[in-house]
């Protein structure tokens, strides 16, 4: 599935929150999320824009691909995703066709959806709190939650958590 994303930086978790309830949006999730990277030694899926994540949360892994297809402006990913049993057995996996964990990171993430819309409000650590605004397959959708929720185009980055991470610790 093509996904497109966008994050917003420095947001206000509390009013973001009330004006998604506000506005008809489900909570689909809340807590933590401790999310694992791999790639080759190589870096061979980085230096092409693609991720392997190992994400855990509500009690199971979700296992995902993400292939960056473009760079400029709203960003578009062809993502595959599945939720797996939390064991080993998929780690042991990705060791045996030479993948190893390259990063981790936790996070703080509430869920929301809303008109085919999907918005994480996250929190890595200390930092501030950032959003991301996806949709499937629409540019257009994206740029006009942003603009519902009360930012502008140019508040949106073009960014990765990891990007969203260098960003503030590399000040």
């Amino acid at each position: 599935m093509k996904k497109v994303q966008v994050k917003i930086l420095d947001i206000d978790f509390e009013a973001v929150s009330k004006k998604l309830e506000d506005m008809g949006a489900q909570m689909e999730f809340s807590g933590d999320v401790v999310s694992s990277f791999f790639d080759y030694s190589t870096d061979a899926l980085s230096k092409k824009d693609k991720d392997v994540c190992v994400r855990e949360c509500i009690g199971k892994y979700l296992f995902s691909y993400v292939e960056k297809l473009t760079q400029e402006g709203v960003p578009v990913c062809r993502e595959h995703k599945v939720f797996v049993e939390k064991d080993e057995s998929i780690l042991h996996i990705l060791a045996g066709l030479g993948l190893s964990e390259t990063s981790k990171n936790e996070k703080k993430r509430t869920t929301y959806l809303i008109d085919d819309m999907r918005i994480h409000l996250e929190k890595m650590g200390e930092l501030p709190y950032y959003m991301e605004v996806s949709a499937i397959d629409s540019s257009q959708k994206v740029i006009e939650w942003v603009k519902k929720l009360g930012y502008k185009e140019s508040d949106m980055k073009n960014w990765t958590g990891r990007d969203v991470w260098m960003h503030y610790t590399n000040k």
